[in-house]
């Protein structure tokens, strides 16, 4: 990743998604007791969305950005 302005340039699908996504996930119970999982972003990222940064990926081939 790099920083340009206010853009972090990234130089693919994957090495974004290393950056958005948490690297845990939360068990979470419904009211019948059914248990399941929930993810979410990587604080960088959601600092990053409060800052109001763009992100760019590189990769003309990019499936996130289509």
């Amino acid at each position: 990743m790099i920083e340009k302005d206010n853009r972090l340039l990234f130089e693919s699908d994957e090495e974004f998604e290393n950056f958005c996504v948490a690297t845990f996930v939360v068990v979470k119970q419904d009211e019948k007791g059914n248990c399941f999982i929930e993810g979410d972003y990587s604080d960088m990222y959601k600092k990053c969305i409060d800052e109001g940064k763009s992100f760019v990926i590189k990769d003309r081939d990019s499936q996130v950005y289509k």
